[in-house]
């Protein structure tokens, strides 16, 4: 009979648990501008480990219409753009692909957001850190998004938002939430005419 002691044990455990979190990282050149993305691989699929920053001809917009804020943040893009707005060979992912994107790294949850999460840049809540640990390398950032009635920005710094290429219905489709307040991930539908950030994933 085999026997294995408890160190082994935990040595066994500690490396599986570290194979199946390394992560497999690349990058991609958007050839319509030339910007360098960083990119990960989670599962079996390649995602953009930066918020999309393409400037497309109509409803994209920068937080606050400053320029400094596309380096960090990207874009924010209305739904209708965001269905097309990803390069050659990338495409606006599903919920489908957000959900089995999110269960890769963790069936809890209740803590996909945290890691999924930056490690820097999202506000306190109650005197406890925003941040995550971005164990998979998505690096999602707060940045925010665009209001459709005055064209007002709001959240930098809380959440962040992003577009899915599900619709609901003609004037709503749905989108993922992440909160410097929850460690969750939100998922729910709204307006197609707000603008929220865009990641990517491969074809």
């Amino acid at each position: 009979m085999l026997i294995i002691s408890n160190f082994t044990l935990f040595i066994l455990i500690c490396i599986s648990f570290n194979c199946c979190n390394a992560q497999n990282t690349s990058s991609f050149t958007d050839k319509r501008d030339g910007h360098i993305y960083k990119t990960v691989k989670i599962g079996d699929k390649w995602w953009m480990a930066e918020n999309l920053a393409y400037k497309t001809d109509s409803d994209s917009y920068v937080y606050n219409n400053r320029k400094i804020y596309e380096k960090i943040y990207g874009r924010l893009y209305t739904w209708k753009i965001a269905t097309k707005a990803c390069p050659e060979g990338w495409h606006l992912p599903t919920s489908f692909e957000w959900e089995e994107m999110e269960f890769t790294i963790t069936i809890n949850e209740a803590k996909q957001g945290f890691y999924l999460k930056s490690k820097e840049g999202w506000q306190d809540y109650e005197n406890k850190n925003g941040n995550g640990n971005n164990s998979s390398g998505l690096r999602i950032l707060p940045a925010g998004y665009r209001g459709y009635v005055k064209g007002t920005f709001y959240s930098l710094g809380k959440c962040a938002y992003f577009w899915t290429s599900a619709p609901h219905d003609k004037e709503i489709a749905w989108k993922r939430k992440f909160s410097y307040k929850k460690k969750d991930i939100r998922r729910f539908y709204m307006e197609q005419t707000y603008c929220f950030s865009v990641r990517c994933v491969k074809d």
